[in-house]
């Protein structure tokens, strides 16, 4: 494939290109803001980030969503305690509970 093909009309790469476009989309909608933070908390939330390899926005995008679904009263089936039903009947395996689920 020539350089021409590679290259998109004001001389950048293609991916370049896709980049910018991509970002473009994700950023329409998104409001930016600033906040203050005490300094020990956000080393130990820059830290984290590394850790999982996340970026510090996304680690504060994804707890207000956690904290605003806890606000309002949101809550999962996983949020609810263990039941017991009483004894089982039989031992099941695994693959026969997830088949089971699949087909209800």
């Amino acid at each position: 494939m020539s350089e021409q093909h590679l290259l998109g009309s004001d001389g950048n790469s293609r991916a370049e290109d896709i980049d910018i476009y991509r970002n473009a989309i994700y950023v329409c909608g998104v409001k930016t803001i600033s906040l203050y933070v005490e300094e020990p908390r956000y080393r130990e939330l820059k830290a984290l980030a590394k850790a999982r390899g996340r970026p510090v926005a996304e680690l504060l995008r994804e707890a207000m969503v956690d904290y605003l679904a806890r606000v309002r009263g949101e809550r999962s089936m996983l949020d609810l305690p263990p039941h017991s039903s009483g004894k089982l009947r039989r031992t099941w395996r695994r693959h026969e509970l997830l088949d089971e689920m699949r087909r209800r």
